[in-house]
């Protein structure tokens, strides 16, 4: 390699950085500030071909370790917790984008053969600029995430499977660059028998090499496993990243596949960026602005088509109105799985350069549109009026004839145990939720639970919140809360809402969106472990009710403060410092068993004094000198929180541990 095609690299890389920074203020993906760097390098700087060859070629390794770390990632578990949305959700939506490309091609528009590739690239969609969307927006736990992440896997299998019959199809449409079916029947026996042979030798190679205790060579194993495998589908006329993802399946059956994916994690992130990076290279900027009208068009069509076509297919999942919609904004772009699609077609002759320009063009634009529509969508579904009666879907059950006393939003974990609590209560409550198999279960087990997305009016009027007085509200979706406590406020003025969130900086929003209690779970977490620590220097139980009440006040306020207020930590440091009382039970296994308190002599080891000895029922008040202490028996001692602390560990393991705290 030239020094000037390294200088030009290492620029473009360095560009890369500048960009990503500015992406990260402005709160763009850094996926689509990869691609950026790469189109504002092909349109100012000059062309290197050689240095734009090298960044290719890394991002090819980059595609490799992919698909390799998703093959590592397909775990059992993953498939049967997503597994309805992933085969109903993406198999519908797999089967409606090949039809209407078949259809096209039956037209005559197009070649059956381009139509067969065009629907695959078309069916690949970018999670990562959805999550990181869905992160931005507090969204992870939503619906509509979760059910994005379900119908990506099922894109995911698609396009490796799309790999494997690229030669194939190649074959059948007599492209001089195809090897005869013969040959290629020949090669898949082959592939299918070394797969076969290293499905159970790789794991057993890998556990020999752990046992020598050298982490670098595991890590260097996987390396070789992973290119010397793609290397080998290659050689059989396959696809390289396809031998990556076979290797990564196969090695998922390691007790180690999970550290690999940790060690891989770095070298797949670099590599896939400079691939992000030569998607933008490669981007021809003259042929889109010639064919501008064109293209736009096509990646208007192509995303509201894809909207559609998820939407239903989300649908068809049983996810209410607005989860389905977000649901196909988020993925209605075309990903980079479409980009290894059409490199992978484009040597066999099954895409020409112009559709793989257009393509390509169709691609990126889309991914840099996501971000908006899903903005623009998620604040459409909020605030248009019903364009679906989900009522109309939703059974009632227990509320016909008086109205629950409570309702509730959601029904994951924490909806399930207050339902159950409030059952054990005698206090009528009911519940909506927008996940239809978690109603089909729920109705089963007689909840009085309904189907529909609770941040549309009638689907809360026909939860009986008018007449509810309390509202609890238990999603994860921070837009749909606001819109569920705006509505819920307008129905029923008086109606006490109570909702958890995620996230710190919502509280003072949902506050002002006409909540009366925000719970948050990370400040939630940060009183539970003050609790734990205060317990563990034995502070009064009051005190510390106390604490945690002045921590809960307005809001969490004094969390949310930059800094805590002084007086708070001033008051802390004074109660630890004074004396306090607390009880230590006596075990069988404990040091202070069958000693007499004269033998102990807490006061001169500990300083701290036993002012009550519990005896099952018999409580021994200022106990004699010679009273012997037995298992089982409570010992009321009093001292400063320091004394108190060296008396536990003293009566429990002995003098080694114990010192005086006078």
């Amino acid at each position: 390699m030239e020094s000037q095609s390294v200088i030009n690299i290492l620029l473009i890389l360095s560009a890369a950085i500048a960009v990503i920074i500015i992406s990260k203020q402005i709160k763009i993906p850094a996926v689509i500030g990869f691609i950026l760097t790469g189109l504002i390098w092909s349109i100012f700087a000059p062309q290197n071909t050689e240095s734009t060859s090298r960044l290719q070629d890394f991002g090819d390794i980059g595609i490799v370790f992919l698909l390799f770390l998703v093959g590592l990632d397909f775990s059992p578990e993953k498939v049967r917790r997503l597994g309805r949305i992933m085969f109903v959700g993406g198999g519908v939506q797999a089967a409606l984008t090949v039809a209407v490309a078949a259809l096209i091609a039956l037209l005559g528009i197009i070649s059956f053969t381009t139509a067969i590739i065009g629907a695959f690239v078309i069916i690949q969609s970018s999670t990562a600029i959805a999550l990181k969307v869905y992160h931005d927006r507090g969204e992870l736990n939503s619906p509509h995430a979760e059910t994005s992440i379900g119908i990506s896997l099922f894109q995911d299998i698609s396009a490796v499977l799309l790999l494997l019959f690229i030669p194939l199809l190649s074959a059948g449409s007599g492209h001089h660059s195809s090897p005869p079916l013969g040959s290629l029947a020949v090669n898949i026996l082959i592939l299918s028998a070394i797969t076969f042979s290293a499905y159970f030798l790789f794991p057993l190679i890998l556990r020999l090499v752990v046992t020598s205790g050298i982490r670098e060579l595991v890590i260097l194993l996987a390396l070789v496993f992973c290119i010397g495998f793609s290397i080998l589908t290659q050689r059989l006329g396959f696809s390289m990243a396809l031998g990556a993802f076979i290797c990564g399946i196969m090695l998922n059956r390691s007790e180690y596949h999970s550290q690999i994916i940790a060690d891989f994690a770095p070298f797949r992130d670099v590599f896939l960026s400079i691939f992000f990076i030569s998607i933008g290279l490669g981007f021809d900027w003259h042929f889109t602005v010639s064919h501008i009208g064109m293209i736009l068009g096509l990646t208007v069509a192509v995303y509201l088509l894809k909207t559609i076509i998820l939407f239903i297919s989300s649908r068809t999942c049983g996810f209410p109105f607005r989860t389905s919609l977000l649901v196909g904004a988020g993925l209605g772009n075309i990903g980079e799985f479409g980009f290894i699609v059409m490199l992978a077609a484009l040597p066999f002759g099954l895409l020409t350069k112009v559709e793989f320009q257009t393509l390509g063009a169709i691609s990126i634009i889309s991914m840099l549109s996501t971000p908006l529509v899903i903005l623009v969508v998620s604040k459409f579904t909020l605030r248009v009026p019903s364009l679906l009666k989900e009522a109309r879907k939703s059974r009632k059950k227990g509320h016909d004839g008086n109205a629950p006393r409570i309702v509730i939003i959601g029904f994951g974990l924490a909806g399930r145990h207050l339902a159950h609590t409030l059952k054990s209560s005698s206090i009528s409550y009911s519940v909506i939720e927008a996940n239809g198999r978690e109603v089909t279960q729920a109705l089963a087990n007689n909840e009085p639970i309904m189907f529909g997305d609770a941040a549309r009016w009638e689907t809360l009027e026909r939860s009986g919140i008018e007449r509810a007085q309390i509202m609890v509200v238990l999603i994860s979706d921070p837009g749909a809360i606001k819109s569920c406590i705006g509505i819920a406020r307008r129905i029923n003025p008086k109606i006490t809402i109570i909702c958890r969130t995620r996230r710190m900086n919502e509280i003072e929003h949902l506050l002002k969106a006409g909540a009366n209690e925000v719970i948050s779970e990370e400040f939630e977490t940060s009183i539970e472990l003050f609790t734990v620590v205060l317990n563990h220097f034995h502070v009064p139980r009051n005190i510390i009710r106390a604490q945690t009440k002045l921590l809960r006040s307005d809001g969490y306020e004094m969390l949310r403060v930059p800094s805590p207020v002084k007086g708070v930590s001033d008051k802390l440091i004074q109660i630890l410092a004074a004396g306090t009382t607390d009880v230590f039970q006596v075990m069988s296994d404990h040091f202070s068993q069958g000693k007499t308190l004269k033998s102990l002599d807490l006061r001169k080891i500990t300083g701290a004094t036993v002012i009550t000895v519990v005896k099952s029922d018999k409580n021994i008040t200022n106990p004699p000198p010679d009273l012997i202490i037995d298992s089982g028996d409570s010992l009321v001692i009093v001292g400063s929180h320091a004394q108190i602390e060296s008396t536990f560990d003293y009566l429990e393991n002995g003098p080694v541990d114990a010192e005086k705290n006078v």
